[in-house]
């Protein structure tokens, strides 16, 4: 009787030097980008391998990631402008279907409105340097909570629509630099996995002749027989 062997959804996730536990930058490549009804037109474009988001002029952008906020989450992100609008922050938000849905839940980085405290915080400030700056905001202190949507604002009215924000490596994390996996959804772990799709099986020298079959939509293998198999896939 032969022997069947199957893997399937192997995972590797990144251990980033210098901070505790794994990568827990959020996925903004998994997520479409979406409006606040009533807050500018301009979509933002998606770089830093999925892990970031950068808008030029006036548009404040939402996407579907949900997270849970507790009194001891904190916020971490890198912010950059080259050019100030009248007002860049970052927020939540349960819906987009009106305006104004992300006050007292926001915080201000930079821009030249000045905004009431009930409507966004201002605590932390951009130096305005147009280079990356690192915050980390106890947003738990805020608010608490689960939320739908993540808010990336770059707000200018006026003409001519003036401004922008970058923002990249976003996490929400504990008070330990930990995350919580359990807040992703499945489609975001699967990030995660490894993809064979496209990698053709190949025989280990002098073990087997039986060649593996990829399936479970490119994240599995199936070996029928005597077969050490060997796929191509850096890491």
């Amino acid at each position: 009787m032969k022997k069947i062997i199957q893997f399937y959804l192997l995972t590797l996730c990144v251990f980033v030097s210098g901070q505790t536990g794994q990568n827990c930058n959020l996925p903004l490549n998994l997520a479409p980008i979406e409006f606040i009804a009533g807050q500018g037109t301009t979509l933002g474009e998606i770089n830093t391998g999925g892990q970031g988001i950068t808008i030029q002029g006036n548009g404040w952008n939402a996407l579907e990631i949900p997270q849970s906020i507790d009194p001891e989450t904190i916020l971490e992100f890198e912010f950059a402008s080259s050019e100030e609008g009248e007002e860049h922050a970052i927020g939540l938000t349960n819906t987009i279907n009106r305006p104004f849905v992300v006050n007292g839940m926001r915080y201000k980085l930079y821009g030249t409105q000045e905004i009431p405290e009930n409507r966004a915080n201002a605590d932390f400030a951009y130096d305005g340097s147009g280079n990356f700056q690192r915050f980390s905001i106890p947003i738990g202190q805020l608010i608490t909570g689960d939320f739908t949507y993540i808010v990336f604002i770059n707000d200018n009215d006026a003409e001519p629509e003036i401004g922008n924000s970058s923002f990249r490596n976003i996490r929400f994390v504990d008070a330990q630099g930990n995350c919580d996996m359990s807040d992703m959804g499945q489609e975001d772990q699967n990030a995660c996995n490894i993809n064979f799709t496209g990698v053709t099986p190949e025989l280990v020298t002098r073990q087997g002749t039986a060649l593996g079959e990829i399936n479970t939509a490119g994240q599995g293998i199936t070996i029928q027989g005597n077969g050490w198999n060997a796929l191509e896939i850096p890491q």
